[in-house]
């Protein structure tokens, strides 16, 4: 199987798995989370002796290093929690598209 490596924008679908309170002001509560790849659409893999998560829908890998650089580029996204399931194979990349699309314009 070849793996494509992406180059430049992928979304991720995260499941939240911890929130802990880390103080706030009076602008606000901050929050630390807890997130991974969401496990319905990600897996654990290693890919030419890297670990990382492989999107078993459409062979994206991504690895823990490439994962861990993208922290800083995440500052000041907004989260957003959704509730779809993941059926079909053709289903999720086809959402994924529209998705993708609407955000780039």
């Amino acid at each position: 199987m070849e793996i494509s490596r992406p180059q430049k924008r992928v979304t991720i679908d995260f499941t939240l798995k911890e929130v802990e309170s880390i103080g706030g002001n009076p602008g606000g509560k901050y929050l630390r989370f807890r997130i991974v790849p969401d496990e319905r659409s990600w897996e654990r893999a290693e890919v030419q002796e890297a670990k990382g998560y492989l999107n078993r829908f459409d062979d994206v890998f991504i690895s823990d290093e490439e994962l861990a650089n993208t922290t800083e580029a995440m500052r000041d996204i907004p989260i957003s929690l959704t509730f779809e399931e993941v059926g079909s194979e053709q289903e999720y990349l086809e959402r994924s598209r529209r998705r993708v699309k609407r955000e780039r314009k």
